[in-house]
Order: structure tokens, then sequence, then C-alpha cells
């Protein structure tokens, strides 16, 4: 007699995760329904800062900043779980935004404030995103950035070192930084130009 030979167990290999790609990636600028100035800044991952304010005499004063993680497919962008820090009131909220996109095109966000009016904001994509880089950057002129704070320079952020992103807009001679906290409740928010710098640590 022949003894009964085991069966072979096969595995089929498991497949290969591809990484969700935020199909709203760039650059986007316009203008709230309140009549501030936008510049919307969504990453290929998902994360997103909207850095929201007023034009000055050769600057722009900064108001506050969303921050936050969404989801974009299908012309649906999502993000639920942003948190608003708002420079002029010194707060901080929870937020949703829902949006209409166009690839390459445009952002139309819609921000829900729990107890307040909804914020209406239509922007335009910037060419920016895609175009050859003035600085060293990620993806044309957006870049990641890397800010650590001695304790001498902040009391606030002291010993810490924040990692978020920047967008070098050349035409306008204007470096955008937005580096939040961990739980993003803080950080460092920053508009830089040739004439003058305008920053905030929260």
């Amino acid at each position: 007699m022949t003894a009964n030979q085991p069966k072979r167990k096969y595995q089929l290999p498991e497949e290969e995760k591809t990484p969700t790609v935020n199909e709203a990636q760039g650059i986007y600028k316009g203008i709230t329904d309140t009549g501030r100035r936008l510049v919307a800044l969504a990453l290929d991952g998902g994360d997103h800062a909207f850095l929201y304010g007023r034009e000055g005499v050769n600057e722009f004063l900064l108001s506050g900043t969303i921050l936050g993680n969404a989801t974009a497919s299908q012309e649906a962008f999502t993000s639920t779980g942003a948190t608003s820090l708002n420079f002029i009131e010194q707060s901080t909220s929870g937020v949703s935004i829902t949006a209409n996109y166009v690839v390459g095109q445009y952002l139309t966000e819609s921000i829900e404030v729990p107890g307040a009016d909804s914020v209406e904001i239509t922007s335009s994509y910037e060419d920016d995103y895609n175009s050859s880089p003035y600085l060293t950057a990620s993806s044309g002129n957006l870049f990641d950035v890397s800010v650590s704070f001695a304790k001498l320079d902040c009391r606030l952020l002291a010993n810490q070192t924040l990692t978020g992103v920047a967008y070098h807009d050349g035409e306008n001679f204007r470096l955008y930084i937005a580096a939040p906290t961990e739980d993003r409740q803080g950080g460092l928010s920053s508009v830089d130009s040739m004439m003058d710098t305008f920053s905030i640590e929260y």
C-alpha cells in the first residue's frame, strides 16, 4: 500500500495595495463669501492646510488656518475631522469640509462650523503645483518642512519639532507655511514675503 501523501497547500500572494492618492491634490487660491482670501494646500496623501486672511499693503495678513485630512474621489472632497485655528478670536474649533472639484481646475468648499453659519469658498487650481520648482520640492512648489523651536525662542512650542507643508508663491514673492502640532490644536502658521513676515505660533 502506498501511504496517502498530504495535500500541499498553496497560498496565493497577497494583493499589493495601491496607496490612496488624493485626486484633488494641488494648490488653490480663492475667496470666501465673507471676503477673506484663501490659499488651500491639498497634499497627495489627503492632508490639507487652508490659510485664510486679507490682503494688506504688500503683505498677506493671516486670520487663521484649517488643518485636516480629506478623502477625495469622483469629484467629492470630504474632511470631517478638521480643526480651525482662528487667530483673530484666539480659538480652536472642529469643522467639517465638503467640496466639489474638477481635477486641475477648481475646488468649491463649504466649511461647517458648529453654532455658526457655514462659510462658502470658490477657489481655482494653481499651475504652480506642477510647474518647475523655485526651491527643492516634493510637488512643484509645494514641499515638506520641519521646524524646530529652541526654549528661548518660543515659550509655547519650546523644544518641539513640527512637520508640515510650505508653498513658495514665486509670482507674489511669498512663502506660506503650515506646521501643526500632532493633535492639530496649535502649531506654526506663517506667510513670509520680501516686504514683511506675518507668523503665528499657537
